[in-house]
């Protein structure tokens, strides 16, 4: 059987990430991104990639920043709510499960707690990507752990059905 570069992609496990929105009027979101990386050293940039079916893409398109937070092997439960559940399906619960999790962060931004370790990213473009939108983010506050890092990557999560339909 001949295999396709959508096979191979398929294969390649990519770091998760959680990212959140918040708007001036206090409305907040998350949603778990596969598609993320940092694209330059200097001065230091990095990109998410959010789907233009999800409700944190449509939040973000009215805000001036996200937080990008990097997910951990024990923050399985927190990405499995984020890549699966959608606001667009009122009785998900998403929202009221997300509400003991917020903290304020810089510039307005919505932290997860919980989460260790994180920045909050000025956005500074957009760019169609077909089904995505490139975030190309600088970022203006952070927070590392001192401590390892196990990542959670995409191969713990292959069998979650997206929040938003295709």
């Amino acid at each position: 059987m001949s295999r396709t570069l959508d096979d191979l992609c398929g294969d390649l496990s990519y770091p998760m990430v959680a990212v959140s929105a918040s708007s001036d009027d206090g409305e907040r979101d998350a949603c778990l991104v596969g598609f993320s990386t940092q694209i330059s050293i200097q001065p230091w940039r990095y990109l998410v990639g959010l789907s233009v079916r999800n409700r944190t893409f449509q939040l973000a398109q009215r805000c001036p920043v996200v937080a990008v937070h990097f997910l951990q092997t024990g923050d399985l439960d927190l990405a499995r709510l984020l890549g699966s559940a959608s606001e667009r399906d009122a009785d998900n619960g998403k929202s009221t499960r997300l509400e003991t999790l917020w903290s304020e962060g810089p510039e307005g931004s919505a932290l997860i707690d919980g989460c260790e370790n994180w920045f909050v990213g000025r956005i500074l473009a957009r760019h169609p990507c077909g089904d995505h939108v490139a975030h190309v983010l600088e970022p203006v506050a952070q927070n590392v752990s001192s401590g390892p890092f196990e990542q959670l990557d995409g191969s713990a999560v292959m069998d979650l059905e997206p929040g938003q339909a295709p």
